[in-house]
């Protein structure tokens, strides 16, 4: 087989553009227009190099439905921002072209993860035990009155949130950005912990105490064991080891333990919220939400420019409650409507359209529950799991072609 050159490079800017949509901090200050142009540079000089073919196939048409959702709001752009919005999807773009490598390109993606957060775990919890140290202090500008931390370099802490106090961030903004990546990362693997670097990749999941990255993976690995075969005892066996954590999160110490007050208290009913942990958004967000569904501006949203406005211009020093804050469905749609939700939608079942019915509807379920409390369909830790989950489980037939004409 022809060895591809520049596939290392094309994998580190694959796994630089994927970690990118966590926020690691060494890029906070880094323009997001650079980053698109310097990886959409490489991407085409690989593939040029390789001779590797651009192809409008369903990848490519569901890619370019993700670009043409940002045209479906009121929020302006200049030119230079479109082009880069553009140049975002390229390296993606290159990535479903080159189909062969891309099992080498995830396992890549993963082990690299998993070497990076080896340090950090153990930073982690070598701190937990003797105590944070004071550090370099570092501060991401968007939100300066909350994300200030001591920095590790392979770990950073935050020392303003109380809630992150405990919580495993590695080098990412926050223990739900990296939470939600490790999830979609486990399920692109099939949870299968005979290869280490799962193994590690769970483990710096459990300490991020992260409850969208808990949720999402058990759902994932529900539905990884479902579709392995005999569902009905395997579901028995699931909802038992399940109903175990349960118990003894509620009943260790009298529920007074982590696993209970940061998760299980979080997924009990509550009249005004349907569960506790149902605390995205702020109540004037709320209200404003109620607003703009009444009155039909919730279908194009009402751009960032206004709800900047509403706020006062900053979110610096305001009570989280008095402004329009939060994260989840209900600040998307006011920010970009429900239409480009939509188109987003589509995307996602063009780029699934090829992959195994079951493993991707299973994995678009998984994006839906994840957008609902915390909505970035377009980051780059969302959509090139999800492209990997789709490359690497394509119908039976589409396979059997493959190998048939890979053997001719």
């Amino acid at each position: 087989m022809k060895k591809n050159k520049l596939l290392w490079l094309f994998e580190l800017v694959i796994f630089l553009d994927m970690i990118n949509g966590a926020y690691p901090w060494f890029f906070w200050n880094v323009k997001a227009s650079y980053l698109n142009l310097l990886f959409a540079v490489i991407s085409i000089l690989y593939l040029k190099i390789n001779g590797i073919k651009l192809q409008m196939s369903n990848y490519g048409v569901g890619l370019l439905l993700l670009f043409a959702s940002t045209f479906f709001n009121v929020n302006s752009a200049s030119v230079s921002e479109r082009i880069s919005q553009l140049l975002f999807f390229v390296p993606i773009w290159v990535l479903t072209c080159d189909v062969r490598n891309s099992q080498r390109i995830f396992t890549m993606m993963a082990k690299w993860l998993s070497i990076l957060l080896v340090p950090s775990i153990i930073l982690h919890l070598l701190f937990l035990a003797i105590g944070f140290p004071p550090s370099v202090i570092i501060i991401n500008e968007n939100v300066p009155d909350n994300y200030v931390y001591f920095n590790y370099f392979f770990l950073i802490k935050n020392i303003v949130m109380e809630d992150y106090q405990i919580r495993f961030c590695s080098i990412f903004l926050e223990p739900g950005y990296i939470g939600t990546l490790l999830s979609f990362l486990l399920y692109v693997g099939k949870f299968d912990f005979k290869k280490r670097y799962n193994l590690i990749l769970l483990v710096a999941l459990v300490l991020t105490i992260s409850l969208a990255g808990f949720v999402i993976s058990a759902m994932g690995w529900v539905f990884i064991k479902l579709q392995e075969g005999k569902p009905i005892k395997r579901l028995f066996y699931i909802l038992a080891v399940l109903g175990c954590i349960y118990w003894g999160g509620i009943s260790y110490n009298g529920g007074r333990n982590v696993l209970n007050e940061k998760i299980l208290s979080r997924l009990q009913y509550d009249e005004d919220k349907g569960i506790s942990g149902n605390n995205r958004t702020s109540h004037l967000a709320d209200a404003y939400f109620e607003q703009y569904t009444n009155n039909g501006q919730i279908l194009f949203g009402v751009g960032n420019q206004t709800i900047r406005k509403i706020n006062g211009g900053s979110a610096k020093g305001a009570s989280f409650n008095d402004q329009i804050r939060g994260a989840g469905y209900k600040i998307f749609f006011m920010q970009n409507g429900i239409v480009q939700a939509l188109i987003i939608l589509i995307g996602y079942m063009y780029i699934m359209k090829k992959s195994n019915r079951i493993y991707s509807v299973c994995f678009l379920l998984l994006i839906i529950i994840t957008f609902i409390q915390a909505s970035y369909p377009l980051s780059s830790s969302w959509l090139i799991p999800f492209v990997f989950g789709c490359l690497l489980n394509k119908k039976k037939y589409e396979n059997r072609n493959t190998n048939i004409s890979s053997c001719s």
